[in-house]
């Protein structure tokens, strides 16, 4: 019965989205989650909610309905506690959760730290919960109704993208952000991060020697050019430090040969983008500009100013207004950029010392506790643990260091991610 219920999401909703005005459309959607929350169980919920992860580009979106209905109605449902499995490595992220809760009566605009408080429980907290838990609440076809997401979103950045090339943008202008496509994201700084999350899956697949390179190729090329859509110098850094990830381990699982070719296949990729962005006349994409000199770095130096006069954090959502009245009144900045463009600091401004301190230990412990599980899946020959293990692995490495030029807080991906490493990693402990 779910089958066509996938099927009407993957195939019908998005050329749906593409001749329906933006808001029609978030209500098309928001009914059919309603309507699978309210007809079909909490497991087919959940892969309905894998299978939107496509359609966020209005708040909130009906993957956010779905997985947060599925998860209450699971709970409601449940004859004793078996759904609640938590991993302890969570506990940081738990007590990062207080410490919002606790600053929101010390907030200026109360309203967005209350918006933004539960946005960031959200993402740091639920959604690594329950995607460490994703196979016993989606069952194991989880990773096929992911992966429709990603397809979706990789061919409609390119189809989005041609679409500008040949000058019709003007006619889809809500799925663009100047010449670079959003597709159904609101940011193609976004949009690229999850697309990379697929391209690492079949990345990690080659070079363990999991699939042929005819099969490998036409997929990570795909998107690969997705990604190349977007111009996100972060999400090509991400890529790039992922990637380099997943080499070295296949190296030391002595798939010398294979990483090789990777190695070669994605220098060709970067060449190519550069070449690209040059005659698109994207030479941002290849430089340090004046927005970064006196955007982007302004809202750090705004931010470290805004930390030394709050330590202890000036609360959820508030970098934005604490950090433009530091740039127009004390650093009379050229530009006024809000936004953090940088996770750590967005953390320590918002959520202090203490909270940055947590959420950092947090990120540690599920680095540990993976790295410990792939080497330990390497010396049993668990290689359907190793691949889960590197994928996820290298994703969060990636997006880590993306982190550094981009705020990645609120990003679902990131949860998601999170989550997978803590599920291969209590897996493969059962063979150790």
């Amino acid at each position: 019965m779910w089958r066509p219920l996938l099927a009407t999401i993957v195939v019908l909703l998005p050329p749906l989205g593409l001749l329906t005005p933006p808001g029609t459309f978030w209500a098309i959607s928001l009914v059919i989650a309603l309507f699978v929350l309210l007809f079909f169980s909490s497991k087919i919920a959940f892969r309905a909610s894998l299978a939107l992860q496509w359609l966020v580009q209005i708040e909130p979106p009906a993957v956010d309905l779905l997985t947060t209905g599925a998860l209450l109605k699971r709970i409601f449902a449940a004859k004793h506690m078996q759904f609640f499995k938590p991993d302890l490595a969570l506990l940081p992220f738990l007590l990062f959760s207080f410490v919002n809760i606790l600053q929101l009566p010390f907030a200026s605009d109360s309203n967005r730290a209350l918006l933004f408080g539960a946005i960031t429980i959200y993402t740091t907290l639920l959604m690594p919960y329950i995607f460490s838990n994703i196979e016993q609440y989606a069952g194991n076809t989880w990773i096929k109704c992911l992966a429709a997401s990603m397809y979706i979103t990789a061919v409609s950045l390119i189809v989005f993208g041609v679409l500008g090339l040949l000058g019709y943008k003007f006619y889809f202008p809500h799925f663009f952000d100047g010449i670079r496509p959003t597709a159904f994201f609101k940011d193609p700084n976004v949009a690229a991060p999850f697309v990379i999350f697929g391209a690492l899956r079949y990345l990690t697949l080659y070079s363990l020697g999991q699939i042929q390179l005819k099969y490998f190729l036409p997929r990570f090329t795909l998107f690969l050019l997705a990604i190349l859509f977007t111009f996100s110098r972060g999400a090509f850094i991400n890529l790039f430090v992922g990637a380099l990830f997943v080499i070295a381990v296949a190296i030391t699982t002595k798939h010398v040969k294979r990483s090789l070719t990777i190695f070669a296949i994605v220098l060709l990729i970067f060449s190519i983008s550069a070449v690209a962005a040059i005659a698109l006349g994207q030479n941002r994409f290849l430089s340090i500009n004046d927005y970064d000199t006196s955007g982007r770095l302004a809202a750090w130096i705004s931010g470290l100013l805004v930390f030394h006069d709050y330590p202890f954090g000036v609360g959820p959502g508030q970098f934005e207004s604490f950090s433009a009245q530091v740039q127009i009144q004390e650093l009379r900045n050229k530009y006024i950029t809000p936004s953090a463009h940088n996770v750590y600091i967005r953390v320590l401004v918002e959520n202090g010392i203490e909270g940055l301190m947590l959420w950092l230990v947090g990120i540690m412990f599920v680095m540990i506790k993976g790295v410990r599980a792939l080497i330990t899946s390497y010396l049993i020959r668990n290689y359907s643990k190793l691949i889960g293990l590197l994928w996820s692995l290298s994703t969060l490495i990636g997006i880590l260091v993306e982190g550094m030029v981009i705020d990645i807080l609120h990003w679902r991906h990131l949860g998601m991610v999170i989550g997978l490493v803590l599920l291969y990693s209590r897996d493969s402990q059962k063979y150790v």
